[in-house]
């Protein structure tokens, strides 16, 4: 499983990650790192390299992940939260991604939760790509290399803080459980086009 964060050059950096926190999460083939209830990985640093985005106004959050159910233990599983590690109440979160109940969760920094995930119930168990995007004023979500949804979200990058770290497969309160099994978490610091989406679902998980 790999965590990736690419600048606007494409140059690519592996991050690194702690271990899970307990060893409920396991190693399977293909490089896949499959969460459980109790388990999540982080960053062993603050992802504070994010911040660029303010900057940039732009970002692509890219998610190879086999999902085990859709409908959450609490109120969603999260995939990928950008959060305080020892700050459970949110106050610190500067960007989320859950699923629940067949839709996507993207809850960034200064704004409530919106539902911006594909519609007639297209997420599904099983292996998908996910993607999302945000040119600085435009949110774009894709499913499987198809556009599925476009809204106008302020992410407010100016107010996010630093101190937050990477958290895959939970939230910082360890209460929200995204299970399944991830192949890819990828972050640029671009917004990728249609024909970029296109290209990486294409391509596959194994692909870098």
């Amino acid at each position: 499983m790999d965590l990736l964060i690419s600048d606007d050059a494409g140059t690519a950096t592996a991050e690194e990650g702690s271990a899970p926190s307990t060893l409920s999460a396991r190693w399977v083939p293909q490089q896949g790192l499959t969460m459980t209830l109790t388990s999540r990985v982080m960053s062993k640093v603050p992802a504070d390299k994010l911040l660029a985005i303010s900057t940039a106004n732009a970002f692509t959050l890219e998610c190879w992940v086999s999902i085990d159910t859709m409908y959450p233990v609490t109120d969603a599983n999260a995939l990928f939260t950008w959060d305080s590690p020892v700050q459970a109440d949110g106050s610190k979160r500067n960007l989320s991604l859950a699923t629940a109940n067949n839709n996507l969760i993207l809850t960034p920094m200064g704004g409530a939760s919106i539902s911006a995930g594909p519609r007639a119930n297209a997420l599904h168990t099983g292996l998908q790509h996910i993607v999302v995007t945000w040119d600085g004023a435009t949110t774009r979500v894709y499913h499987d290399g198809a556009k599925k949804q476009e809204l106008t979200i302020a992410w407010k990058p100016n107010q996010m803080l630093t101190g937050s770290s990477l958290i895959l497969g939970n939230g910082a309160g360890m209460t929200n459980a995204g299970l399944g099994t991830f192949y890819l978490l990828a972050i640029h610091d671009r917004c990728f086009t249609d024909a970029d989406v296109l290209r990486h679902y294409t391509a596959g998980p194994s692909a870098r």
